[in-house]
């Protein structure tokens, strides 16, 4: 009875060595075309998150700058909603910088794709 059991595991340890040894390079294709995808999916909310906090702290501050010249005073926030927007567009410049770095980071997956596999499977 023992005997017959180690037996089969044998039988199904070769049986799946076969199966993994068959579909290893569509896996490891698949796993480069993740790295790929994601990489320019961070670029690309990146650069978009980037994009619009660069234009609304320039509006912003070309508003604040018209409205403050007007009134001949100095360069200050006088409405509580200029510093919200400020905080508002800074924190998606932040945002944004953490995806377009992310995304350089992920162009290992297009220049060194074997290296990308290396990196996923020993999970870093």
């Amino acid at each position: 009875m023992k005997e017959e059991i180690v037996k089969k595991l044998f039988e199904y340890i070769d049986g799946t060595k076969d199966f993994v040894l068959e579909n290893l390079p569509e896996v490891f294709q698949q796993i480069a075309l993740w790295g790929r995808t994601i990489c320019i999916i961070d670029l690309v909310i990146g650069s978009i998150l980037l994009v619009l906090s660069i234009y609304g702290i320039n509006k912003n501050l070309i508003l604040v700058r018209n409205r403050d010249i007007c009134a001949l005073e100095d360069y200050k926030f006088k409405e509580p909603r200029n510093r919200v927007f400020m905080w508002i567009f800074s924190v998606l410049s932040i945002v944004g910088l953490i995806y377009f770095i992310s995304g350089i980071h992920g162009l290992k997956a297009f220049i060194a794709p074997k290296l990308f596999i290396i990196d996923y499977l020993r999970g870093k």
